[in-house]
């Protein structure tokens, strides 16, 4: 059995392309930019990380991005609230 190797960072390359074509198409389909709306809750490290990276990336592929940081402490009322607001905002596509 042969061992196929992989470089990650050119399949990243390729995805990031693919979704920017993708992006491209929306924007012209519906004249509006579609929006990464990201809620974290919190201080996890590792979180954080992974939301910087995922707004990062949206943005260079050419989507809005949109991040929610709240407070450990926020209510499940004020987190239900936002969710919600989220949902129904027309602009966020």
């Amino acid at each position: 059995m042969t061992a196929t190797i992989i470089d990650g960072k050119i399949i990243a390359a390729e995805v990031r392309a693919e979704a920017q074509i993708e992006v491209k198409k929306f924007v012209e389909l519906y004249k509006t930019n579609p929006c990464l709306a990201v809620v974290l809750v919190g201080e996890n490290p590792a979180s954080q990380v992974y939301v910087r990276t995922k707004s990062k990336m949206a943005k260079e592929i050419g989507m809005d991005v949109e991040d929610h940081i709240k407070d450990i402490n926020i209510s499940e009322k004020e987190l239900i609230d936002l969710i919600n607001q989220l949902n129904n905002n027309e602009n966020l596509n």
